[in-house]
């Protein structure tokens, strides 16, 4: 009767390894994908949030509250060694104005100054958006 380990043993344990490994792999590689879209989230909801902060406390006939869309001038922003591109939309409702703020960045798509909602749509970058209403002061 022979001591140890046969050739057969030894490569199912190889091989059981070498798929625990990959699983493993593939595990920290998807936890680091999902935590750098996270961030990313994170940043650009913050700087759409404060966009629209900005825009509630300007002028209601602020050039930059006028109905369309527009794009900011200082385009891109860095934040955390990422690049990021502000965009407004601005509806008139009533007696007020709703605006929709857009934080976009690359993620899968190419992010740049958007000529519309739609061409931020699809160019398939990431994007977050913060709305608003301002009301008219009468």
């Amino acid at each position: 009767m022979k001591r140890g380990f046969g050739l057969v043993e030894v490569m199912v344990a190889l091989a059981i390894i070498a798929i625990v490994l990959c699983a493993a792999t593939r595990i920290y590689v998807v936890s680091t994908r999902t935590g750098a879209y996270a961030d990313s989230l994170t940043y650009a909801a913050s700087l759409a949030h404060s966009r629209l902060q900005m825009l509630k406390a300007a002028a209601f006939d602020d050039p930059a509250l006028g109905p369309g869309w527009h794009t900011d001038a200082d385009n891109p922003t860095q934040v955390a060694g990422r690049q990021y591109y502000l965009a407004w939309s601005v509806s008139v409702r009533g007696k007020g104005k709703g605006v929709t703020v857009y934080a976009a960045w690359n993620d899968r798509g190419e992010a740049g100054n958007f000529a519309s909602a739609d061409a931020l749509f699809d160019s398939g970058c990431g994007y977050t958006q913060a709305r608003g209403y301002i009301e008219a002061l009468e």
